[in-house]
């Protein structure tokens, strides 16, 4: 029985922290977006100004890819 209410403790715990954390985790999230969307080093959301800049100088060009959930 013990072990019963420790584990809906838990249950209960985690699920309150997620609901805690998940605003504070959308505006990191939303803050580095636009930290890198105004970076001049930095070409989002822009793939063809991306290609042309790397042609230009001669280096190589990293592509990321990323889903943000």
């Amino acid at each position: 029985m013990g072990n019963r209410i420790l584990f809906m403790i838990l249950v209960v715990f985690v699920c309150s922290a997620d609901a805690y954390c998940q605003p504070h985790r959308d505006k990191k999230v939303r803050d580095d977006k636009a930290k890198i969307a105004n970076d001049v080093n930095w070409y989002y959301d822009d793939l063809a100004a991306g290609i042309s800049a790397a042609e230009k100088s001669g280096k190589p060009l990293m592509v990321v890819l990323r889903c943000i959930p």
